[in-house]
């Protein structure tokens, strides 16, 4: 990221974890750009969520229903195959030693040093 270390108290990435090709980069990425002791979260999609969980999320939204068909479809052909499951996370989350994660069912947040 274009910002120098310690830039930011919090750190949000909301449904853009999955679309990371270096994903354990992004992460140290996060934790270079964060002031100590400040806070980053993760919100994404499970790999794991199951069909109807992602029908009553994409409901949930308001969306025609043209683009309910076609926001599912999407989900269930492309998104979910990118998410991660929480073996993944952990997997990652041990990349990062010095950090105090928490994971939590849908959230991945973590505090810095």
């Amino acid at each position: 990221m274009p910002f120098p270390s310690n830039s930011f108290d919090f750190l949000l990435c909301r449904a853009a974890f999955k679309n990371f090709a270096k994903p354990v980069d992004a992460l140290q990425e996060m934790w270079r750009v964060l002031r100590p002791g400040r806070a980053g979260l993760i919100i994404d999609l499970k790999r794991d969520a199951s069909p109807a969980q992602v029908s009553r999320h994409v409901d949930g939204m308001g969306l025609p229903m043209v683009n309910r068909i076609m926001t599912k479809l999407a989900f269930k052909t492309m998104l979910i195959k990118s998410a991660y499951t929480r073996a993944e996370f952990e997997q990652m989350r041990h990349s990062q030693s010095s950090a105090t994660w928490r994971l939590q069912r849908r959230i991945w947040a973590w505090k810095s040093r």
